[in-house]
């Protein structure tokens, strides 16, 4: 279940390319599951990226365990260089706040994970990122870049369901 104040924010697209990729409710046991047209399309992007040596080289990079989520501190300077370079990169893409990120979502099976319990980030991103190691800065910076045009001021949850549920 991921929880926000759907009447101010709008997370729609995090969650429409969550359930694009992942068969919410078919645990990675379950036959079909390998099948399902978002895991084989997944399949490819990282067979691309990580079969592919210069897309490997230019694509991914391991980083420690500690986590600073907001520019905070001694590393506020490097945090906000780093955010501009991805920023310039990656045009109209925005930043999912810590908050969303660390949020579970049951019933979703990551593939190169044996995790229990799954959470937005997994669905995103790498699954070599611990998200309880320690965390610096404010786990709700990046939620403006997701206000509404229009706020109706609703509180709500949005949950991910199986298929055909």
């Amino acid at each position: 279940m991921i929880q926000f104040d759907s009447g101010k924010y709008d997370f729609n697209q995090i969650i429409e390319r969550i359930l694009h990729y992942y068969p919410i409710g078919i645990s990675k046991e379950e036959e079909g599951y390998f099948s399902c047209p978002g895991i084989q399309e997944l399949d490819k992007i990282l067979v691309d990226n990580i079969s592919n040596e210069s897309n490997y080289k230019s694509r991914w990079t391991d980083f420690s365990n500690y986590l600073t989520v907001s520019p905070v501190n001694e590393y506020a300077e490097v945090f906000k260089l780093v955010a501009a370079k991805i920023q310039s990169r990656f045009i109209g893409y925005r930043f999912v706040p810590f908050g969303i990120c660390r949020q579970k979502i049951e019933g979703l099976y990551v593939r190169y994970s044996e995790r229990k319990t799954q959470t937005v980030f997994n669905a995103l991103f790498k699954d070599n990122a611990v998200l309880t190691s320690p965390i610096m800065g404010d786990w709700t910076f990046g939620y403006d870049d997701w206000v509404k045009a229009d706020l109706t001021g609703v509180e709500t949850e949005v949950v991910l369901l199986p298929p055909d549920y």
